[in-house]
């Protein structure tokens, strides 16, 4: 299995579009593609006051319990559109998925949390610079189109029965 470093990229032009017009079929949505290399997310609908920012895995969707997105993103939602929905696309090898994150409740009441584990060589041309992510876990992800709701892994030492 490849490093859990190797597995998070951003998407590619064509697979953004591929996520946006997914997520728009999906939620009778109207996201269009942002223009320009600093645009800050990856499409926006003005219609519906939505914002969307789309992701790339090369691992499987159950690979791993959670999946990552940068802090920094969250953080220009609640600044910049806090009064826009905020969706996330994860494209996996197995599958897309996508989540909404609810402006009424805190991390913590999502059942999210931040780590800065992940060391990025690229954010801000610093070499090693520790950026902040939110983990979400993969089984709160919604499928889009054919994929498959993902369903939680069991824990290691529990067991269930059939009664």
């Amino acid at each position: 299995m490849p490093s859990r470093r190797d597995c998070f990229f951003n998407a590619t032009p064509e697979e953004a579009e591929e996520q946006i017009d997914a997520l728009n079929k999906q939620l009778s949505l109207d996201f269009k593609r942002t223009s320009g290399a600093y645009a800050v997310f990856d499409a926006i609908d003005e219609t519906n006051n939505s914002i969307m920012e789309c992701k790339r895995r090369t691992c499987c969707a159950t690979s791993y319990d959670d999946t990552l997105i940068g802090l920094n993103k969250y953080e220009c939602w609640k600044k910049k559109y806090s009064t826009y929905n905020f969706y996330a696309t994860f494209m996996f090898q197995d599958g897309l998925y996508y989540f909404k994150f609810d402006n009424q409740k805190t991390l913590e009441e999502q059942g999210l949390f931040i780590t800065t584990n992940h060391k990025d060589t690229v954010y801000n041309n610093q070499t090693n610079y520790e950026k902040k992510h939110i983990n979400i876990p993969t089984e709160m992800l919604m499928p889009i189109g054919n994929s498959i709701k993902i369903i939680p892994r069991l824990k290691k030492g529990v067991c269930y029965l059939n009664t």
